[in-house]
C-alpha cells in the first residue's frame, strides 16, 4: 500500500492537470497545463540551434563574453543529449565538437574561426546560421 502515494506523486508530475482534476478545480488544471505549455516552448526557443544563432550575433556585435556564455550553453545541451542532429547520431556528435572549437577559438581571439565553427555546428545539426 505504500506504493500508492509514490505512484500519485509521480502522475502529479507527470500530468500536473491530472492531479487536480478530481478537485474540480478547472482554472488551477488550466493554470498548470499552461505552465507545462509555456515551459515547453523556453526549452524549444533555448534549443543548441538557437543558442548558436545568439552567439553568432554576439559575436557580431562584439560581445565575445556573452558569445562565449551562448557556446558553453550550446555545448552543454548537446553533450547532454537534449539535442540530437537530424541523423539521430548519439549525444557525443560533430556538432559539439564545431561548437568545442568556436569556444577554444575565441577563448584565443580568432572570431574568425569561431564564425566558421558556428556555422559548421549550426550545418550539422540542419539548420542555418541565417534563420
Amino acid at each position: 500500500m505504500m506504493r500508492l502515494p509514490a505512484l500519485f506523486a509521480a502522475l502529479a508530475l507527470a500530468l500536473p492537470g491530472a492531479a487536480l482534476a478530481h478537485h474540480g478545480d478547472s482554472q488551477a488544471q488550466a493554470r498548470a497545463i499552461r505552465d507545462v505549455q509555456e515551459q515547453r516552448a523556453r526549452l524549444l526557443a533555448e534549443s543548441a540551434p538557437a543558442q548558436l544563432r545568439a552567439a553568432a550575433r554576439a559575436l557580431r556585435e562584439g560581445r565575445d563574453a556573452e558569445a562565449q556564455e551562448w557556446l558553453e550553453r550550446a555545448e552543454t545541451r548537446l553533450l547532454t543529449g537534449v539535442a540530437r542532429p537530424v541523423s539521430g547520431a548519439p549525444a557525443l556528435n560533430p556538432g559539439a565538437r564545431h561548437v568545442s572549437a568556436a569556444r577554444a577559438a575565441l577563448r584565443e581571439h580568432d572570431t574568425q574561426r569561431a564564425r566558421r565553427e558556428i556555422r559548421a555546428a549550426l550545418d550539422m545539426l540542419g539548420h542555418s546560421a541565417g534563420r
